[in-house]
């Protein structure tokens, strides 16, 4: 979609994990932005490449329409883009698929839902963003005097705009800590609003709606949690699951094979951003089963014997 020829998806993780990393790098840590700005300098290369290559073989690709545009961007203009599309675009499509695929698991009446009717997987999309935002919190800087909630906040004072408290707000959502794809319909603000409006709001409702959810289910109709361990939430300025440890296949003979969903790490550090660490999808699970290791591995196949 983007255009980038010459990046790998290990690449395009690791870029987008190192830029999300800088953004929530509140506690200044030097590493963390060594490792941003090694990829800000690696993106600005894969752009530069990709832009060549465009201006003589237009094509479909983001980068090309900005090349190709009545009124055409500039190549550091077209860098500053992709490095938004490249942090937004990858983490916070991953959290929210594996908050609603958590969500979903654990509501046997909303899996019926979705299986009768796979339109509902919007419903399903929406309210996980709602009930865990993958934006918990950002920044703000006050522009003009303003008084919110009896408090007078002066130009130049900085808040942080909770957006998880915001998605949970009692005087508006009904029992908002319930996952409940049928509560009235109420805006959220897991998008942002405004000028700050989530550019990639409607590609990631096809990319996760449409596609990954319902395409998951469908392949894995026994898809199920395991007991192995308790699932975990982290993160306040990126929020997500840190493990999502599930089950599919024939039972009892694989019940040994098992996988886990093992989100980056959040930091620790209590502003909230995330320390570097990695994802794998692993499923040992089953007859004829595939455990995908993290994408800097080779992918390991394991088959077992069906049951007698």
């Amino acid at each position: 979609m983007l255009g980038l020829r010459d990046a790998s998806d290990v690449d395009m993780q690791r870029w987008s994990q190192a830029m999300m990393d800088g953004g929530g790098n509140y506690a200044d840590d030097p590493v963390v932005w060594e490792r941003a700005d090694k990829a800000a300098a690696e993106i600005d290369e894969a752009v530069y490449a990709a832009v060549r290559h465009v201006r003589e073989h237009p094509d479909e690709s983001v980068i090309s329409s900005m090349v190709h545009a009545a009124d055409p961007l500039t190549v550091d203009e077209i860098r500053a883009n992709v490095k938004v599309f490249v942090g937004g675009g990858l983490n916070e499509p991953r959290d929210s698929i594996s908050v609603a695929i958590w969500a979903v698991l654990t509501h046997p009446e909303i899996r019926a839902a979705v299986e009768q009717d796979p339109a509902r997987w919007r419903a399903v999309f929406e309210e996980a963003i709602r009930w865990v935002a993958p934006i918990g919190m950002y920044p703000r800087e006050v522009a003009q005097p303003v008084e919110l909630g009896g408090v007078t906040l002066e130009p130049g004072s900085r808040l942080g705009v909770c957006i998880g408290s915001a998605n949970r707000d009692e005087s508006v959502f009904e029992r908002p800590d319930d996952f409940d794809i049928n509560r009235p319909s109420k805006a959220h603000i897991a998008f942002g609003g405004g000028p700050h409006f989530c550019l990639g709001t409607w590609v990631a409702r096809a990319q996760v709606a449409q596609v990954a959810l319902p395409t998951l289910f469908r392949r894995l109709p026994d898809l199920r949690l395991s007991d192995t361990q308790e699932v975990r939430l982290g993160g306040w300025v990126f929020r997500g699951l840190l493990n999502l440890p599930t089950l599919w296949g024939c039972e009892p003979c694989c019940r040994r094979h098992r996988s886990t969903w093992t989100s980056r790490a959040r930091s620790s550090s209590p502003r909230g951003g995330r320390s570097k660490g990695r994802r794998s999808t692993g499923s040992r699970s089953a007859c004829a089963s595939r455990t995908t290791a993290p994408r800097s591995s080779p992918t390991r196949r394991r088959t077992c014997a069906p049951p007698t």
